[in-house]
């Protein structure tokens, strides 16, 4: 597929192992105006230190290890990129215990004012720790709230960096646009299920 560009939009991919599998989630976000290399740095160091080392980390075994954050300018193929990567006792997660299965996560959506399908965006929490689980497929309550508590500093953080929490949208009608939107984000949503992830499973990441 060819390189399509999202305006003013910034991907910030968060690069972590659980048990060994690497695995990443990613976060977009948009701007007036194309962002500088600065711009980028401000959103890697936010999602470093506000959304992992004072949120997610707490949330997630140390079976989870941080490789970073990479943000990436979507306006062009040289557009900037920037890197925050954790200090040593910030790579693992801190919650108790072992993790549930590799191939399970709790999944988040993130919901705009579209409804369609392009309108929607997942991140998934890997690492629950097994003592979270009320039963054999739902975290306790009190888990999931923890957990959407977390999810909402992204909000924090595209405020501190002026920025918004966006989804981007690149096919319409399952045709690829020439150039991406980001929708913004009104709202994040998830519920105590644990689902599966397959790619995640021992031996089959990447």
């Amino acid at each position: 597929m060819p390189f399509q560009p999202v305006p003013n939009v910034m991907a910030g991919v968060m690069h972590f192992q659980i048990g060994g599998q690497h695995a990443q989630n990613t976060y977009h976000y948009q701007k007036t105006s194309p962002a500088s290399q600065a711009d980028c740095q401000a959103l890697a160091n936010a999602l470093l230190n506000t959304l992992w080392a004072a949120h997610l980390k707490a949330l997630v075994t140390p079976d989870v290890a941080l490789t970073d954050f990479t943000v990436t300018a979507l306006d062009s193929q040289t557009a900037p990129i920037a890197v925050a990567t954790p200090i040593p006792g910030d790579v693992n997660g801190t919650g108790a215990g072992t993790s549930v299965p590799s191939g399970s996560a709790l999944v988040a959506t993130f919901v705009t004012a579209q409804r369609s399908r392009n309108g929607r965006g997942r991140i998934y929490l890997a690492g629950v720790p097994s003592g979270q689980m009320a039963d054999p497929i739902e975290v306790a309550s009190g888990y999931l709230t923890s957990f959407l508590a977390a999810l909402q500093f992204l909000f924090t953080i595209g405020t501190a960096v002026s920025a918004t929490l966006v989804v981007v949208s690149r096919e319409l009608n399952k045709i690829q646009r020439p150039t991406g939107i980001g929708i913004p984000v009104t709202g994040i949503t998830a519920d105590r299920l644990v689902d599966s992830q397959r790619r995640r499973l021992g031996g089959r990441g990447t």
